[in-house]
């Protein structure tokens, strides 16, 4: 009887199968598979996020946007001086009293994205050529329009109201109306600033009375034209 000893360091004619085939096999297709899920996932969110903006890019492509709606108010400071221009008292012809200072406080509201009405009060000094001083303060409405362009605004208004205007002991209540343009730069969200522009018109006209012999005198007409030229700031709420 005789037996065969193999010899574990000679091959064979048939080589075995390594038994780790398997447990390589599967860690690199786990590996793979940590691979490529990444590059899956993020590729499905760039395409979500692709689907999500394509709406809001045609939706608001050319769109315009309007400074104003309806419903905003602005609130107004302006200060500056009151130059004349026509000035005549009855039959004494045209004169020019010196410069005077003058003062507004006014506020309006938009009734759509360009139109606005409003109101205001505003005072004036100015010294006469007698070395008097004429104070005037008038109050009222206003309408307007503003146009918009980039960050200037250019508002246009007419006020139309009522005026008190004192000169010594002579105290006179009537009609006054002012157009007006400003130019603004909108330098923070909520505060513009610029330039205002305005032609005061106020007329004052005489009055009937009777003298002592009870006969009628009217008194004389007086007709008062000034430029306005103030700093403007104003509030957007």
């Amino acid at each position: 009887m005789s037996f065969t000893i193999s010899n574990p360091f000679q091959s064979s004619s048939a080589p075995p199968v390594p038994k780790t085939f398997g447990a390589q096999f599967f860690l690199f297709a786990a590996l793979f598979a940590l691979w490529a899920f990444p590059l899956a996932a993020q590729d499905g969110e760039s395409q979500d996020e692709e689907e999500d903006r394509a709406p809001i890019d045609s939706r608001w492509q050319g769109a315009a946007f309007e400074t104003f709606t309806k419903g905003d108010t602005t609130f107004n400071i302006n200060l500056g001086v009151l130059f004349p221009t026509v000035f005549s008292v009855g039959d004494a012809g045209q004169y020019s009293p010196p410069v005077g200072g003058t003062g507004m406080l006014s506020g309006s509201y938009f009734l759509n994205s360009h139109v606005f009405i409003g109101g205001g009060v505003q005072g004036m000094f100015m010294p006469t050529i007698g070395e008097n001083m004429l104070y005037i303060v008038p109050m009222g409405p206003h309408i307007g329009y503003e146009w918009v362009h980039g960050r200037f605004e250019f508002p246009l208004s007419l006020m139309a109201g009522w005026a008190w205007q004192m000169y010594l002991d002579h105290l006179y209540f009537g009609f006054f109306a002012k157009p007006q343009v400003s130019v603004l730069f909108r330098a923070f969200n909520d505060w513009s600033f610029g330039l205002n522009a305005a032609w005061w018109f106020v007329p004052q006209w005489g009055t009937k009375t009777t003298d002592d012999t009870g006969a009628v005198v009217k008194g004389k007409d007086a007709v008062g034209n000034f430029f306005e030229l103030t700093l403007m700031a104003q509030y957007h709420f």
